[in-house]
């Protein structure tokens, strides 16, 4: 799998856009994680913290999955994730999200700014509000069965961190609602814009 999620990356170009509407998305919608997203933000966000000197990863350092544990109760949500229709019935696919703050995405900066731009989420690095629906149709596609596969793995970290953290009680608004209010905020834009 871990070949696959590689791939996965190197198949779409990664978005550059800074936008207002993109910026939009990480206000109100975050992108979603694939498997190996959590574990790569949770190693860099632990390089930076050893090269900062911040005791609270040292503390953790020795217990790998408590520190990420601990990372992920801080920075992650469990969304409900997206509706897709699957054998002719409808389901949902579960997917774990940055966690939403009253200011939008847990990882952006005083200025609005990525603080894991390089190594952000799948959902993040690889949209953009600029997408055709057919483009971003088979981004979501293949991303989604990458996470189905995961949350059928019993041993992936991907489910073990969402089950985690839904029943924690870690989880943002519906993913409809957060979809509503992102529609509107990109529809004044584009009356604004217009």
């Amino acid at each position: 799998m871990t070949l696959i999620i590689s791939n996965i990356r190197k198949r779409y170009e990664r978005s550059s856009c800074s936008c207002e509407g993109c910026k939009a998305c990480c206000k109100y919608m975050p992108g979603m994680l694939i498997p190996g997203d959590l574990e790569t933000i949770a190693a860099k966000a632990e390089e930076e913290a050893v090269r900062g000197d911040d005791q609270e990863w040292f503390r953790w350092r020795n217990n790998r999955t408590e520190a990420y544990v601990k990372f992920a109760e801080e920075h992650f949500q469990a969304s409900d994730g997206a509706l897709v229709v699957y054998q002719s019935k409808k389901i949902r696919i579960p997917t774990l999200t940055p966690r939403l703050t009253e200011k939008g995405c847990v990882f952006l900066d005083e200025q609005e700014r990525c603080k894991i731009w390089e190594y952000a989420p799948f959902g993040c690095s690889h949209f953009s509000v600029h997408d055709d629906a057919n483009e971003a149709n088979s981004k979501s596609s293949f991303a989604l069965q990458l996470i189905m596969t995961a949350h059928e793995t019993p041993d992936d970290w991907y489910g073990k961190f969402w089950r985690w953290l839904n029943q924690q009680g870690m989880i943002p608004p519906p993913l409809a609602e957060r979809r509503k209010k992102l529609h509107e905020v990109l529809e004044r834009l584009e009356r604004r814009s217009g």
